[in-house]
């Protein structure tokens, strides 16, 4: 019954009509002409009695809820610009929703016009920035910072690469399936292990700086849903606070490892395709706790690639998912600058967790660097069952590469 319907609905029919013609309400709203034409009788009958409020017909008018879509009809006497402000307006939590459509009308007397919006909010997949961000940010605000220890820096003429990607910490593998088990407390054990053998194998050179990967999936997995950053489902051994404070525990206790062996310290923070947040959130924590070191370089920019030139030689850094088949040439822009200088020049990349050296004459060595991590699942019931291994590379400001030491757990 027509007596049913509010002023507001009246108010909105009635002003598009007069805006837009009668056609394109009908096709606007869905009804039929001649009830336009009823209800815009019944608004000017009412409206005798006194035009409505504005307070009145702002609001959500129309809204269907389903288990992974909010679809709202807005009326408003303010023109909103963007999703955060129509997500503030009805009341809906940008760490769950997100506006993937937003269609805007307006209508009514330009010193009182009034504006319609038509959005449809769809459930967000795992977690969204802003959750993210907050989740990172309370988990600093609680980290306690112990101020590191100061050492002498020693000087000379090499310098030691550490390269151990693809560490999954986190990772879970019960030794029913598989040789031997692994978890965040042995991934933290032979990560440190893996670097004080580099330090046995190399302290007789003369070696005055450690340039170190500490990414390339780092990390198993980049959410609290412990899935990748991509939405894979990963094998856990426990909440992703805990593997962030082992990830943390890790970086530390091996930096601190080669500061306290005399070494200045060159941190390259690389993401992979299972850990692209966390890695990031993890550079900032180390910025933050070595901020006042002068002896220990945190790179965390956000380029996807890092470099580091020591001398005649230039490495990049990179994980190799996705830019393995460009890097023959993708040096020669991103690092013009240098190439005069070099004269050795290599990428060494990770994710595939074999061996593989690819030398182009004239231009780029590009090796892949396998895994410390203990075969997954997935690995074992696909047949990949390569050596785990990690390396440490010896350059020489002039020579060039000396050496090249093998970890095997």
């Amino acid at each position: 019954m027509l007596e049913n319907i509010p002023n507001t609905r009246l108010r909105e029919v009635s002003e598009y009509t007069e805006t837009f013609g009668v056609e394109k309400a009908e096709i606007f709203f869905g009804i039929l002409r001649d009830t336009i034409k009823r209800y815009i009788r019944l608004y000017k009958k009412r409206m005798e009695g006194g035009e409505p409020k504005m307070d009145e017909l702002n609001g959500v008018k129309e809204e269907v809820v389903e288990k992974n879509t909010i679809k709202q009809t807005v009326l408003s006497s303010t023109k909103f610009t963007n999703a955060e402000q129509l997500a503030e307006f009805c009341n809906i939590d940008l760490k769950i929703w997100e506006a993937s459509k937003i269609v805007t009308n307006q209508w009514g007397k330009s010193d009182k016009p009034m504006w319609q919006f038509k959005v449809i909010w769809n459930r967000i997949k795992g977690l969204s920035p802003q959750a993210i961000a907050e989740m990172v940010e309370n988990h600093i605000k609680e980290y306690v910072f112990t101020p590191p220890t100061p050492y002498e820096v020693v000087t000379g003429k090499t310098c030691l690469e550490i390269q151990i990607p693809d560490a999954h910490l986190g990772r879970f593998v019960a030794s029913t399936n598989s040789d031997k088990p692994y978890n965040m407390q042995l991934a933290h054990d032979v990560y440190l292990e893996a670097n004080k053998y580099f330090y046995e194998m190399n302290k007789h050179l003369d070696v005055e700086k450690v340039v170190m990967l500490l990414g390339g999936d780092f990390l198993n997995c980049d959410n609290a849903l412990q899935s990748t950053s991509h939405g894979t489902p990963q094998i856990e051994e426990s909440v992703h606070k805990e593997s962030f404070d082992m990830a943390i525990k890790t970086a530390v206790d091996t930096i601190e490892f080669w500061r306290s062996c005399g070494y200045a310290v060159e941190v390259k923070i690389v993401a992979g395709n299972h850990d692209e947040v966390r890695m990031y959130s993890l550079g900032c924590v180390m910025e933050a706790q070595y901020k006042d070191v002068d002896s220990v370089v945190i790179d965390n920019s956000h380029k996807s690639r890092k470099y580091f030139v020591y001398g005649c030689n230039m490495i990049g850094f990179t994980h190799g998912k996705k830019d393995a088949k460009r890097l023959r040439s993708i040096y020669q822009s991103e690092m013009r600058e240098y190439l005069s200088q070099c004269t050795n020049i290599e990428f060494h990349i990770g994710h595939t967790h074999a061996e593989k050296v690819v030398e182009d004459f004239g231009s780029v060595i590009i090796r892949t660097i396998p895994s410390l991590a203990q075969h997954g699942d997935w690995e074992i019931e696909n047949g990949y069952s390569g050596n785990r291994r990690a390396q440490a590379f010896v350059w020489h400001k002039e020579k060039g590469l000396l050496n090249i030491t093998y970890f095997t757990p």
